[in-house]
């Protein structure tokens, strides 16, 4: 099946980019100054999530290959294809550990940049605002702002069209580009490092799954328990001491004991991340090799379920598993222990210089925001005690 080309790739996504940038400086700026904070979040994140990230980036990647087939079929290309409950279940797991990973990247990388001086700048609801919503109500706007919309609509453009656009330059570099961009798009120094690690993460397990569903599951799982750990402080609601059981678990008087304690606490997650990818790995794989052995042992044209077949000795259901991207089982030919899971490529191209000019515009554009982002935090404390 032919792709549109990675050039139109990445001008549909420099687009997209470019667009949520001019956004994004409206809303700093609070126009229209004459709406209620929220109501004007509101209209930004519709205006940026459902407008930027998912309808215009559908309708550009629809137009350039619509001689493959309309909607319907650019959802397939961008792997919208059904998992298991299972696979399910296991993406919820994985969301959950994404979390504790951005705590631990966040720290770290907030702790760094903390040395070069800087700190954050406070924003917040102006104050002559009284609530626009209940409790409940607010909670629930965010969740549909922050969570659900997000994770369906950033996970369409950079885990579908963005990943699987550019897959055929190989899927490593597809993984790191695909991330970066997405750290980049967030136009803000403190999400960009645990926004980037996220994003590989999301990548991988994408491929892995051989499906977007996961990513989104993961993405949504994540910033929901954000959204109910920040609301859960603010009202009063259980688990509204996580953070300070988080402190007092991790924190001691002995400096040795709180880095082994973090560090075996780090470790412990990262490992229960790996085996859950390699579950899903293997729920996604076999049930794609079930299906080829259905379609290979057949009785009065009814696939035969449970075939007793060995798969280790059958020599045709081992080349499917090399050729047809399901399991690389060439091992002599492996650069890193990645390439066991991450599907074998034969048709990897080399982009020329044009395709990525708007790779490198993107590039440019989320680099230089987000460099200022750091840049005005540096002179954030400052310039507001000189205000004061």
């Amino acid at each position: 099946m032919d792709r549109p080309s990675i050039f139109k790739i990445y001008l549909i996504y420099f687009v997209s980019m470019a667009l949520f940038c001019v956004l994004r400086i409206l809303s700093a700026f609070n126009i229209p100054a004459q709406m209620h904070s929220e109501m004007v979040d509101i209209i930004y994140t519709l205006l940026i999530q459902v407008g930027l990230m998912f309808l215009l980036p559908l309708t550009l990647y629809t137009m350039v290959n619509r001689k493959n087939g309309g909607i319907k079929q650019t959802f397939a290309n961008l792997k919208f294809k059904k998992i298991s409950f299972q696979a399910v279940l296991i993406s919820l797991c994985l969301g959950f550990l994404a979390f504790f990973v951005n705590i631990a990247v966040s720290t770290v990388f907030n702790g760094v940049l903390g040395m070069f001086g800087y700190s954050q700048p406070i924003t917040g609801t102006a104050v002559n605002e009284s609530p626009l919503f209940p409790d409940w109500l607010s909670f629930i706007v965010q969740v549909i702002s922050v969570a659900l919309l997000p994770a369906i609509c950033e996970e369409f453009l950079h885990r579908g069209i963005l990943l699987r656009g550019i897959y055929k330059i190989g899927s490593k570099k597809a993984i790191v580009i695909s991330s970066l961009l997405f750290g980049l798009v967030h136009f803000n120094v403190n999400q960009f490092f645990y926004a980037f690690i996220l994003g590989m993460l999301m990548a991988l397990i994408t491929i892995v799954a051989k499906s977007i569903y996961p990513a989104i599951i993961i993405h949504f799982v994540n910033n929901f328990v954000s959204i109910y750990l920040a609301a859960a402080e603010t009202y009063g609601w259980f688990g509204k001491n996580f953070y300070n059981g988080i402190n007092i678990f991790l924190q001691s008087g002995n400096a040795l004991l709180t880095f082994f304690m973090c560090f075996t606490s780090l470790m412990f997650i990262v490992l229960l991340l790996i085996w859950l990818i390699a579950r899903l790995y293997k729920i996604t794989t076999l049930n794609k090799v079930k299906k080829v052995i259905d379609s290979m042992y057949t009785r009065d044209e009814k696939a035969v379920s449970n075939s007793p077949i060995v798969l280790e000795t059958n020599k045709m259901l081992q080349d499917m598993l090399e050729n047809q991207t399901t399991l690389n089982l060439n091992f002599e030919e492996m650069e890193s222990p990645i390439d066991v899971v991450l599907p074998k490529q034969t048709d990897i191209i080399t982009p020329k210089n044009y395709d990525n000019l708007f790779l490198f515009s993107s590039y440019v554009l989320g680099g230089l925001v987000t460099l200022f982002t750091f840049i005005w935090g540096l002179l954030w404390l400052i310039l507001f005690v000189l205000v004061k």
